[in-house]
């Protein structure tokens, strides 16, 4: 919701669980091949990816993808060094996912991954994250999260609390897909590359965070919009959402994660009605009322 890039400097960034998920399955066969088999199923239950491994040295014997069987290969060797019993029972290991949300969507599909098998291996998510993707892991804070939290990195570690993020014009807020899904990996090496952000501004990105959550009235909701697309757009030297889809239509637009792609928060004082026939002109149909995705 906030804080994006700037959490990764210790900004306070807010953040919020959405109701569709990710689940895991494992079947452990003692007998037969001693291989890894994953099949990935998205929210329609097609396989939209699988892979067979042998158990020994996690040599890929076969994939539908090679890239993404090299990514999954990298956690599967990094969750056994971080505990090498995972796999000390021989057998097939049947491993299966299910998305409850369109892949494209961005909504946690890797991190969901990571805290699921952490919780399987008992092993820590934000190490395994730390040797695999990367990233400040406010989206794995949110992966065992029951309500909105505020996450910020102290001493190199991740730090949260839940907070009350619930405004009373969350009627007027919705969620539009892009359609442009983003590597966030892409954002963050972008976000590195400009000035070191000074303290001040650190604590300006916390302040609105902690603001969002005590803002009881829309326009002033609004203005904190404005102000934290402001620090973004500049530090980024990228352009606003709102002046690339919505310049001469009345509403506020935040883009979330990384910029240019997934999903923007809409903050709109008139009908769903007026909005969703202004978005589908943009050729975008996945608008979502916020409280019908976000917890």
């Amino acid at each position: 919701m906030t804080g994006e890039y700037f959490v990764l400097d210790g900004a306070k960034a807010l953040a919020s669980p959405t109701l569709p998920g990710q689940t895991l399955d494992l079947k452990i066969t003692r007998s037969g091949k001693e291989l890894i088999q994953w099949n990935s199923f998205d929210d329609k239950g097609e396989n939209w990816f699988n892979a067979s491994y042998n158990l020994k040295d996690l040599e890929c014997l076969s994939s539908s993808d090679e890239e993404i069987s090299d990514t999954l290969k990298d956690i599967l060797k990094q969750l056994s060094i971080l505990n090498p019993m995972a796999f000390e029972t021989k057998g097939s290991y049947e491993f299966s996912t299910q998305l409850d949300f369109d892949r494209q969507f961005g909504l946690g599909t890797s991190s969901t991954l990571i805290h699921n098998l952490s919780l399987w291996a008992k092993i820590n998510a934000f190490e395994l994250l730390e040797k695999t993707f990367g990233g400040s892991g406010y989206d794995l804070a949110c992966a065992n999260a029951k309500s909105p939290i505020l996450f910020h990195i102290e001493k190199d570690a991740p730090k949260w609390e839940s907070v009350n993020f619930n405004p009373p014009f969350h009627d007027k807020l919705y969620l539009l897909y892009l359609g442009k899904k983003q590597n966030s990996r892409d954002g963050i090496k972008r976000y590195k590359e400009k000035t070191k952000p000074s303290a001040a501004l650190i604590n300006e990105i916390s302040n609105i965070s902690k603001a969002f959550c005590e803002i009881s009235k829309q326009d002033e909701f609004d203005k904190l919009i404005i102000a934290h697309e402001e620090i973004i757009s500049k530090t980024l030297e990228l352009p606003k959402v709102k002046d690339v889809y919505f310049k001469d239509f009345p509403v506020k637009a935040k883009s979330l994660g990384a910029w240019g792609g997934d999903f923007i928060l809409l903050s709109h004082t008139g009908s769903w009605k007026e909005l969703k026939t202004y978005t589908q002109k943009l050729g975008m149909e996945n608008l979502f009322p916020y409280k019908s995705l976000v917890q």
